[in-house]
């Protein structure tokens, strides 16, 4: 019996010395996840955000939080267009690979009006064939840009690099990370100003040394590349990277004919070449798509590094999830000159007169004799077609397209006005459109319009820029189908503060920024389509007509729109500012 005790003893001993030795390792378990914890809370602290973007400087944004943490430094870095005498030229100067070739920037430091705020500006010889800032956005330039601005990131040496509205993560490459030790942060108030790009097209633009490698060596691409410009097999390898940098510079004359559906040889060899490299690469495209759309690729790498869609204590938006768009808060907007200038006083009676001004000089005879008064348009030279008419209490609907708006905008919007002339409601229409906007699709509606005496009086068409307080301070709604298309922000910011409806989409930024009226009467300033279709031209005609039985049968509700319209802030409020502070705090 004394052998069978001391054998229980023993027994006993090894369990204790078992339950010791597994509380030792979770004793050291949970110390190394606190000193970790305690060491992530002292990090806490970044002094420096390096803002990249191809917009405008966020000067609002900047100085708002600074104001509220003036120990945080912000730096901000865009494309530069042209060197001039007053720039500082900077001894930062760095190299980088685009399409297996080496090229160079150097980085300039802009004069600020502000003193806190640090504006750095990168210039390329690439950027000398830009004739105007807009055509940043073409992923032809704006890959340039990115390309350099991630090793510039390396050297400003931020805290945190945060990119707004750039369709590349700044903190990977193409298909392979990249050694940065910087914290990223990738912000988006426009998700498809970057998208339809082909795959081809966008892949010899973009991709890194690996990926173009394995294109090269395709025999399919090799194929195809020789059919394209008549060369024999054995002299493609040779000439593949002459082929495809002379794509690179000339891709728009090739596909110039796409869009009308032609069969050229040009056209199906290059349908055979997006084809082949959205199966060799299949992460490139988005699952459902046709086209290219770097931003979502970007925000798709991004989910690692941005935070969460949906923010316990935020009402930021996210760069990776579900891809909501961010609002961006519009800088000091411009003070256009108004012939009837009125306020939140005496907007019920005097915003009428800018309506009748307008009516006026847009009318058949002020037109053909040319005697309008110009400070109605930002250019010296504007062409007119159409013309208006005073209709009795007609509502004037504002359309304004720029370079950058999508076909698909355009149809959305117009096929809302055809529909009210099909229903013979009385409204008027004006269209505004960029000279630099070549849209076959314009022209063929106006020549339809022209072809209808019924529409006579009923529309005009402006090219040219104008002066968008004067139209909006006069039209009664204006027409945005859709949030995705350049510079949206500032035209809607504008619309409301002088009293001008908008009818949006429920999708994009514009969504983000109205609130329906009938969602809430107290702070609705816009209409949205209520009725969620497959067909979006058709969800935005039901917004539409909506809108336009508003405002025929509820004149007293309308002056509470655009009252609520006017009231709208669009400034950085603390609370703005402390959800990015506590974004960019999360981050470290």
């Amino acid at each position: 019996m004394g052998d069978d005790v001391k054998e229980n003893l023993t027994e006993q001993e090894y369990l204790v010395v078992d339950i010791r030795r597994e509380l030792n390792i979770q004793y050291r378990l949970l110390r190394k996840k606190w000193s970790a914890f305690i060491r992530k809370q002292l990090k806490k602290n970044f002094s420096t955000v390096l803002y990249v973007t191809v917009d405008k400087v966020p000067t609002e944004f900047i100085l708002a939080l600074q104001k509220q943490y003036p120990d945080k430094i912000v730096k901000v870095l865009v494309p530069l267009i042209e060197v001039t005498k007053d720039l500082e030229k900077t001894s930062i100067s760095t190299d980088y690979f685009l399409q297996n070739k080496k090229r160079s920037a150097v980085l300039y430091k802009i004069p600020s009006e502000y003193s806190h705020i640090q504006i750095y500006s990168i210039y390329t010889n690439a950027f000398s064939k830009i004739s105007d800032e807009s055509e940043f956005y073409n992923i032809k330039y704006l890959s340039h840009f990115v390309k350099a601005a991630r090793k510039f990131a390396l050297k400003i040496k931020p805290d945190i690099v945060h990119s707004d509205n750039v369709p590349f993560l700044m903190g990977l490459e193409l298909g392979g990370r990249s050694g940065y030790s910087v914290k990223f942060l990738q912000t988006v108030h426009n998700e498809r100003m970057y998208s339809d790009l082909e795959p081809f097209w966008a892949f010899i633009n973009l991709a890194n040394k690996k990926e173009m490698k394995r294109v090269m060596k395709d025999k399919f691409i090799l194929k195809n590349i020789a059919l394209l410009f008549n060369l024999k097999k054995e002299n493609v390898h040779k000439k593949i990277r002459a082929c495809l940098n002379y794509l690179y510079k000339n891709y728009d004359e090739y596909r110039k004919n796409v869009e009308l559906g032609m069969q050229t040889k040009e056209n199906v060899i290059l349908n055979r070449l997006n084809e082949r490299v959205k199966k060799m690469f299949p992460n490139f495209i988005k699952k459902g798509d046709r086209a290219y759309n770097p931003m979502y690729y970007s925000l798709k790498r991004a989910g690692v590094r941005a935070f969460n869609s949906q923010p316990k204590n935020s009402k930021l938006a996210s760069a990776a999830g579900e891809y909501k768009c961010l609002p961006k808060k519009s800088d000091k907007l411009k003070e256009y000159k108004i012939h009837h200038t009125f306020d939140k006083t005496n907007y019920r009676e005097v915003r009428p007169l800018n309506k009748k001004f307008l009516l006026r000089e847009l009318s058949e005879k002020r037109i053909e004799t040319k005697f309008i008064d110009m400070n109605l348009f930002d250019d010296n030279e504007v062409n007119i077609s159409g013309y208006l008419d005073s209709f009795y209490k007609a509502p004037l609907f504002f359309l304004p397209f720029n370079g950058y708006v999508s076909e698909q905008v355009m149809k959305t919007a117009s096929a809302a006005i055809l529909k009210a002339f099909e229903l013979r409601k009385n409204i008027q229409v004006i269209y505004n459109y960029s000279k630099n906007l070549n849209s076959v699709y314009l022209k063929s509606l106006f020549e339809f319009f022209e072809s209808q005496p019924a529409l006579n009086g009923r529309w005009t068409a402006i090219e040219g820029n104008v002066n968008l307080g004067q139209f909006m301070s006069a039209a009664d709604m204006v027409l945005f189908p859709s949030g995705d298309c350049l510079g949206i922000e500032k035209l809607l910011y504008t619309a409301l503060k002088y009293g001008c409806v908008p009818i949006v989409s429920r999708k994009g930024i514009c969504a983000d920024i109205v609130t329906d009226i009938f969602d809430n009467m107290s702070i609705g300033c816009g209409f949205k389509n209520r009725d969620i279709l497959d067909d979006e031209i058709k969800e935005y005609e039901t917004g539409f007509i909506r809108a336009l039985e508003f405002y025929t049968n509820n004149n007293a509700s309308w002056n509470v729109l655009m009252n609520n319209a006017m009231n709208y802030n669009s400034g950085w409020d603390f609370e703005s500012i402390e959800e990015y502070n506590s974004v960019y705090d999360d981050l470290i």
